[in-house]
């Protein structure tokens, strides 16, 4: 080999390998940026919990039309009445939200409403429905105080409501009731917040119609007590996916010209070194490296198709398999020698080693380039 033969194949082999090691740059920084990506997405989506107490009472007080029996035109609740005196409730529910945690915003909406059923006696199923709106559902309200507190006080018209059952159950039979409910939604305020609990509290006031005699009776539901809401609720995290997956792609793609330009970039000479150190990485148990070629002249020399076929010798003769590489590093021969006159050779070497650094690495590189750009 020549001087300048050696001159173009160092040089190639330089650009080469720092192409190599630009491209494995590029590709590591994408996929670390691709990496911090997704793991900031996934610290952005993680839930978290908040807890917060919910409680609710409802106090009231009966007002009565003019009689000859009580001095005072309203009553305290808690007691039982003459159906026939009642003219109307005053109701006042009271709701309370309570949460020890920092910073939170969360929605909420509320609605009051009475119903007025009418059931079968003997089965027990409903007849008929009345629901009137008393206080309209407000829509989503949001509030970021660790308190809320919501204290609507209504009038109902019970004697209205009583008529109405008295003529029903008259006309139809049945049995009457009067409902009327608070309901208190609560959810989290943000994209991704959903509740993990019911959501929905209710206050409900519980009253017969078309009896003689009267008691109202209250009720909260679910129970007081503690409730969980889940957020996942940062704004603009989709980003960082969309981020994530950009890279990705594009550490891929990435990935993909680093293989095409390994592959279009090994030249016969560069094929020749792999499969040479491939040989004695696997079989260097086996094999003996020389430090001078071997005289053939001496020998009849028996030359082997393939590495494998020089195993199977080796196996049957069980002698070394002594190894040459010539300076230049274009040839390395194996040989196993008999005891007779015959040795067994196998060659790799590169062909047309002088028509291999024809071209420089420049118009290498830009041949490499111009076939990846066509395959994208």
């Amino acid at each position: 080999m020549s001087e300048e033969e050696k001159k173009k194949r160092s040089e190639y082999k330089r650009w080469r390998t720092r192409a190599i090691t630009v491209i494995s740059a590029v590709l590591a920084s994408l996929i670390l940026v691709t990496a911090v990506m997704a793991l900031i997405y996934r610290r952005l989506d993680e839930t978290y919990y908040i807890e917060y107490y919910e409680s609710g009472s409802t106090s009231y007080s009966v007002s009565l039309f003019d009689n000859d029996f009580y001095e005072d035109d309203t009553l305290e609740g808690g007691n039982a009445y003459v159906t026939s005196l009642v003219d109307k409730l005053a109701l006042n529910f009271r709701y309370n939200l309570l949460t020890a945690a920092e910073g939170v915003t969360y929605d909420y909406s509320y609605k009051v409403f009475s119903k007025v059923k009418i059931l079968d006696r003997t089965s027990g199923k409903l007849l008929y429905e009345k629901e009137s709106d008393i206080i309209p559902d407000t829509g989503k309200l949001t509030s970021n105080e660790k308190s809320l507190m919501l204290s609507p006080g209504i009038t109902v018209d019970y004697a209205a409501c009583n008529e109405l059952a008295t003529r029903f159950i008259e006309t139809y039979s049945g049995t009457g009731t009067l409902e009327v409910t608070m309901q208190v939604s609560v959810t989290g305020s943000g994209k991704g917040f959903d509740s993990t609990g019911t959501g929905v509290y209710y206050l409900t006031l519980t009253a017969p119609l078309g009896t003689e005699t009267v008691s109202f009776t209250t009720t909260s539901t679910p129970p007081d007590g503690t409730r969980i809401l889940a957020s996942s609720s940062f704004e603009g995290k989709e980003i960082f996916l969309i981020l994530a997956l950009v890279f990705g792609a594009l550490a891929i793609l990435g990935a993909i010209v680093l293989t095409i330009f390994v592959y279009k970039t090994r030249n016969k000479d560069i094929n020749y070194r792999i499969k040479v150190q491939k040989l004695v990485s696997a079989y260097k148990s086996f094999i003996q490296k020389i430090t001078s070629e071997v005289d053939l002249s001496s020998y009849s020399p028996i030359y082997v198709e393939g590495f494998s076929d020089l195993l199977e010798i080796r196996d049957t003769l069980q002698s070394p398999i002594l190894m040459f590489e010539n300076g230049d590093q274009t040839k390395t021969t194996f040989y196993i020698p008999t005891q007779t006159s015959l040795i067994y050779v196998y060659e790799i070497k590169v062909e047309n080693y002088d028509l291999i650094y024809a071209a420089t690495a420049a118009a290498e590189a830009s041949e490499v380039l111009t076939e990846a750009s066509v395959i994208f």
